[in-house]
C-alpha cells in the first residue's frame, strides 16, 4: 500500500514541476527587449532542456 501512494505522490510532483518550470520558461520568455521569434526559439529550448534534465533525474 505504501508503494501506491509513494508512486501517486511522484506522479503528482513531477506534474506540478512540469507545470512550474513551464509557467518559469514562459514568465521569463515574455519578459525583455527581445523579438518574439527570438524569445519563442528560446523558449522552446528551455523546455526542451528541462525536458531533458527531468529524464536524467530519473
Amino acid at each position: 500500500m505504501q508503494q501506491i501512494i509513494n508512486i501517486v505522490i511522484n506522479q503528482i510532483i513531477r506534474r506540478f514541476v512540469k507545470v512550474g518550470i513551464n509557467k518559469a520558461v514562459n514568465h521569463f520568455a515574455s519578459t525583455g527587449s527581445t523579438s518574439k521569434p527570438v524569445q519563442g526559439d528560446l523558449a522552446k529550448r528551455a523546455r526542451q532542456s528541462a525536458k531533458i534534465t527531468r529524464r536524467l533525474g530519473r
